[in-house]
């Protein structure tokens, strides 16, 4: 179990299989996973964000803040996309 949140990291990643991360930072995987949607891998280093994920959970979405009601906005139309 790891977590990134707040600029604080602990991630290992060969044995993290659960990460804790801010809504800030799924909004930057999220525009990064837009990015290269739109514009195609521009390196080795550009790839999608979400290839190693099975399953997002959203905790606390009751809180209703903008950058929730975007992370789940954005999500489900990836969701549908993939």
């Amino acid at each position: 179990m790891g977590f990134n949140i707040g600029g604080i990291k602990k991630i290992d990643s060969e044995k993290t299989k659960i990460i804790f991360v801010s809504e800030r930072y799924m909004i930057n995987k999220i525009t990064k996973w837009i990015d290269i949607k739109e514009n195609g891998k521009v390196n080795k280093d550009d790839e999608n964000p979400f290839n190693n994920v099975c399953c997002i959970i959203l905790d606390e979405v009751h809180e209703r803040t903008l950058l929730t009601d975007i992370c789940i906005g954005a999500l489900k139309d990836i969701a549908l996309k993939v």
